[in-house]
């Protein structure tokens, strides 16, 4: 009887190992990562996160059939303190393209369409115009960023909730021009993921979520995933996102973009993450699933040039949602950023190697964090990771509101006592007019000229317009503080100087 029970307690303690490595509070692992590897990847990862107050990340690295290490670094809610988990849920940005471009090959596999195929076949209303001149798009075109439309094109997608959010924001990316024809040179539009997304509704006759989640992601076995904004908030494991600010890290509830769900809003968690990384190296076959579909999703197109962009040091070629680097055998990779959210995901078939970062704030570490990681599995010595832009302009924004307010009020304080001194009779006016209006013109149009640049800096600093309502979405927490502070900084002191211009020093200051 005793030895029943040591047996029972026995299984029972195995059961609850089972279930604790599973829901994880903290780490899933397989032991032929070597002790070195791992204290390598913490020690970066640790650093890199200090150096940009980085709220938390998650990491799934596979090779082989093998996951090598799931695991979660920092807070997933900095007030309460909850820290990350494998099963911790992220928006992946435009790592959701991976999805979307599999579904459309889904359709493609069961004849209910064709790559060739016309955009206007299923959408009849559509069309896109170049120089005056409308051009046939075909979904090859949505599908590898050959169809001309433009990379701004974001810039003018608006946040919806409804059930049409996606046809309405399709029928509104019509009324911009594009910059080339179709087929003609590679532009990366995260929009043409939307157009797809609805071409999928048209052909399958499900809402595009429905579509992705019945047909894609449970098929795959990726069963915590899910699919839109709207849904992963109402999920209990999604990370709270985050934006960098004046005064560090803020949580930030970004508006619902549902029109733009296909091309950025599908969320993931660490344990998912690593069967779909199984599932693109093909060293986890799913049952009905062919594997076809998946090489055809990795084959990338060239009849268009490759590109090279920073932070890359290899020309690529697109494929349905990935990277595929010239020279490179079988070398992928593509990056997701959404207002406050980033991920990182490379794939390695010659080393069988798939490793995915998902972080909570909008950064370019997560993407120098994968790489880390690729040249610590390689042996090699990793680089830092690139400049995070939303943090370095996050401690510019401060210093520039600290500069702009003492500027305020060392002009505001001189004006004080310039007027009491000009009701005093001390100040009085200047006899040489013309000098006295110069002056005064050369300080409005210095006050004009900061007005113009805080409300056009970000199109100044990027190129083309973008709106301030893309901007207060997009940018790091409180840029528009920063707009304001040194408008008002350069105004205050302005005014001082256009007033002072006409008055001139009778007598000694008084008091």
């Amino acid at each position: 009887m005793k030895g029943i029970r040591v047996l029972i307690m026995g299984v029972a303690l195995l059961a609850l190992y089972a279930v604790v490595m599973r829901l994880n509070i903290g780490i899933v692992q397989a032991s032929s990562l070597t002790d070195e590897e791992k204290s390598k990847i913490d020690r970066y990862i640790e650093n890199a996160m200090s150096e940009v107050d980085f709220p938390g990340i998650v990491i799934s690295v596979v090779k082989g059939s093998e996951t090598l290490l799931v695991k979660g670094y920092g807070y997933s809610d900095i007030g309460n303190k909850k820290k990350m988990s494998p099963n911790t849920l992220f928006e992946i940005g435009s790592n959701s393209k991976a999805f979307t471009g599999l579904g459309l090959l889904i359709l493609e596999e069961k004849g209910m369409l064709s790559l060739d195929d016309p955009v206007k076949k299923y959408l009849p209303w559509f069309s896109l115009k170049f120089k005056g001149k409308e051009y046939e798009v075909k979904l090859s075109h949505l599908l590898y960023h050959t169809s001309g439309l433009s990379p701004n094109s974001i810039n003018n997608v608006l946040p919806m909730q409804d059930d049409n959010a996606l046809e309405r924001t399709v029928r509104d990316i019509m009324k911009y021009k594009a910059i080339s024809e179709p087929g003609v040179r590679f532009t990366y539009s995260t929009v043409n993921y939307d157009i797809i997304g609805l071409v999928i509704e048209k052909v399958s006759g499900k809402k595009y979520e429905k579509f992705m989640m019945e047909d894609v992601l449970q098929p795959l076995g990726l069963t915590k995933a899910v699919v839109g904004r709207e849904n992963s908030m109402l999920d209990d494991n999604i990370s709270i996102g985050y934006k960098y600010g004046l005064m560090g890290n803020k949580a930030y509830n970004a508006p619902v973009y549902r029109g733009n769900t296909p091309a950025g809003y599908i969320s993931v968690n660490g344990i998912d993450m690593a069967r779909w990384l199984k599932i693109q190296l093909q060293t986890e076959v799913v049952d009905g699933f062919p594997t076809s579909i998946i090489e055809r999703s990795q084959k990338p197109d060239r009849s268009v040039p490759s590109n090279i962009v920073y932070p890359y040091d290899k020309p690529f070629s697109y494929a349905a949602g990935w990277l595929a680097f010239d020279g490179v055998n079988g070398l992928l990779s593509h990056g997701g950023n959404n207002p406050n959210y980033s991920s990182y995901v490379i794939i390695s078939h010659e080393e069988k190697i798939g490793i995915a970062v998902m972080g909570n704030r909008n950064s370019s570490y997560t993407f120098g964090i994968a790489r880390a990681i690729y040249s610590i599995l390689r042996g090699d010595e990793p680089l830092p990771p690139p400049t995070d832009i939303p943090y370095l302009v996050g401690k510019l924004s401060l210093i520039i509101v600290i500069l702009a307010l003492l500027l305020a009020v060392y002009g505001g304080i001189r004006l004080v006592l310039l007027i009491r001194n000009i009701r005093n009779g001390i100040m009085i006016k200047a006899l040489n007019g013309k000098k006295s209006k110069l002056s005064a013109i050369i300080w409005l149009g210095i006050s004009l000229l900061a007005g113009f640049v805080s409300y056009f800096f970000p199109s100044l600093l990027l190129g083309g317009y973008i709106p301030w309502s893309f901007v207060s979405v997009w940018y790091p927490d409180g840029i528009w503080i920063v707009a304001i502070a040194f408008f008002g900084g350069v105004s205050v002191f302005s005014t001082y100087r256009i007033i002072k211009a006409f008055y001139c020093k009778e007598k000694p200051l008084q008091g």
